[in-house]
């Protein structure tokens, strides 16, 4: 026990030597906390928090056509000018506001581990129905389509993002 009293009396702020590699595993299995030696590449941690803070930035980039309706036909491939169709425009534009609020979610939840799992189902639902109506939906242009292609890539990237926190516990 004195040995043990000793490892943990060698601290390098009071000037004693830095402890060795057998020390600090003492130390982590005396603290109850499993001590990781050799390389790790990336925690899972951090990898489901790079997951959603990249689907958080594909969820928030919409939000641009809420503050600048002109880019709203390079977004979606639709003609919806405020003179020609001024109630497409303001769905459009609300829609960005939403996707906006889903991507500031996902990305406090990279940060956040609390928020995750609300966050991941937001995002979750908001691509799924999306893609769900885009497959039900016949001659939709090529524009509408690619925003469907990104939503499905980000959505797999989102489900790997749950499936690591649910593996975290």
């Amino acid at each position: 026990m004195a040995a043990a009293q000793a490892v943990d009396g060698a601290d390098a702020s009071a000037g004693g030597p830095t402890p060795d590699l057998g020390e600090r595993r003492v130390r982590a299995q005396r603290r109850g906390r499993p001590h990781q030696f050799g390389p790790v590449l990336v925690p899972q941690g951090r990898f489901a928090a790079a997951l959603l803070f990249l689907v958080g930035v594909v969820n928030l980039l919409p939000g641009v056509v809420a503050i600048t309706p002109s880019r709203i036909g390079a977004a979606y491939g639709v003609a919806a000018d405020a003179d020609g169709s001024p109630d497409l425009v303001l769905l459009l534009r609300h829609r960005a506001v939403l996707l906006a609020l889903v991507g500031t979610g996902l990305l406090c939840a990279a940060f956040l581990s609390s928020l995750r799992v609300p966050a991941m189902a937001a995002g979750g639902v908001s691509m799924g129905t999306f893609l769900l109506f885009a497959r039900v939906t016949p001659a939709l242009n090529g524009a509408t389509m690619r925003v469907a292609r990104i939503d499905l890539a980000a959505l797999v990237r989102l489900a790997v993002a749950a499936g690591l926190v649910r593996a975290q516990g």
